[in-house]
């Protein structure tokens, strides 16, 4: 809390799980060796959930073995700080740790920025396609009647029938998308 940080509290490994899940928060320093629900199990419970995948989990534990630390790196702990332990280097990870957090997440909105403006770029050429094509048909075609369905056998009834679904895609960043 002297760092600027929101600290949330959970006495064991049960109450991290639920705290974890509910308020996902953007780090975790969790002690592996605890009744119940152990550091690892914590871990497994939060960090392979769809959408926690990012959040950073450092151990802060008695446990020095190497053979504990390898485990906790191979299951993907961000770091791991064996007790006892200066508050410096907890609070140093942890800045670290958040650092880079963000510069990932600042990488994948950027190359998701990247991905719809060539999206954008390609769909703006392909209407231009669609404009200079619809300019070349021979004038009588526009008098065709529009809402004229075409004869169709009863297996390609279904399948066109099926595939007239309706998308609707919502971001903030496309200026125009026909689907």
């Amino acid at each position: 809390e002297h760092e600027g940080y929101q600290v949330i509290l959970a006495e064991n490994g049960e109450e991290g799980v639920k705290q974890a899940l509910s308020l996902l928060p953007d780090l975790v320093l969790c002690d592996i060796t605890m009744p119940g629900i152990s550091g690892l199990e914590v871990f497994s419970e939060t960090n392979h959930r769809p959408g926690n995948e990012m959040i950073p989990f450092i151990f802060v534990t008695a446990l020095s073995a190497k053979a504990d630390v390898r485990r906790a790196m191979h299951l993907g702990a961000a770091d791991y700080i064996t007790k006892p332990f200066e508050i410096e280097d907890v609070i140093a990870a942890s800045k670290t740790q958040l650092l880079k957090k963000d510069q990932l997440i600042q990488r994948i909105h950027s190359e998701k920025a990247k991905l719809l403006t060539k999206l954008d770029e390609e769909l703006l050429a392909k209407d231009r396609e669609i404009e200079r094509l619809q300019k070349l048909l021979p004038e009588q075609n526009d008098e065709l009647p529009l809402n004229k369905e075409p004869i169709l056998s009863k297996e390609e009834s279904k399948t066109e029938k099926s595939s007239n679904n309706v998308l609707m895609i919502v971001d903030s960043t496309l200026l125009r998308l026909r689907v």
